[in-house]
């Protein structure tokens, strides 16, 4: 049997876990409706009499209903300025406010650069980062895309190495496992 609890929110990488039937600590409170095994909801009660979280595990059935989890929008950085900016009166002040600081900060940039270049770089960029946070309040999407902005950052993570890559000498954590140094003979 299962019952309908409100655990706090959970980051993507948790939901994703959770939902690929890994182990993932959770904690009650308001932000995601799950529906706990019986087990599992005596366990999320009596950690939070403690006040702390309890190592949960879905099973089969529990991925399977829970797959809407997918879909929910992020809590992260990013998304909590797009959530302030798609209010519109919010939204009407930041077009207010926008082209007043894009001039301050060029004109900043020109002052300690001395460069007219970075300076209508840096105002391009302020602008281009105004619009693009306001653009992407009114639709759909999740987090903050740097290509919107005429950035060009790649957003793939966790690749390591540089120039010397293709020779075999990027940087990568060394392959032996953590303990005692390896002896070196002579």
């Amino acid at each position: 049997m299962y019952h309908t609890i409100s655990i706090q929110p959970l980051s993507k990488s948790q939901i994703s876990k959770l939902l690929n039937g890994h182990r993932v600590i959770v904690k009650l409170g308001q932000g995601i409706e799950i529906h706990a095994s019986e087990e599992q909801y005596k366990k999320i009660l009596k950690a939070h009499q403690k006040g702390s979280g309890v190592t949960i595990q879905f099973d089969p059935y529990q991925m399977q209903n829970h797959q809407f989890l997918r879909g929910q929008k992020g809590k992260g950085f990013f998304d909590s300025i797009k959530k302030v900016i798609s209010n519109p009166a919010v939204s009407g002040i930041v077009k207010t406010i926008t082209p007043i600081a894009a001039n301050l900060v060029s004109q900043q940039v020109k002052n300690l650069t001395g460069s007219d270049a970075a300076a209508d770089i840096s105002k391009t960029l302020v602008n281009a980062g105004s619009n693009s946070l306001q653009s992407q309040s009114q639709t759909s999407g999740n987090g903050f895309n740097l290509h919107s902005i005429g950035l060009g950052i790649n957003p793939t993570r966790g690749k390591l190495g540089g120039a010397l890559l293709p020779a075999g000498y990027g940087i990568y954590p060394h392959p032996r496992k953590a303990g005692r140094p390896k002896k070196i003979s002579n």
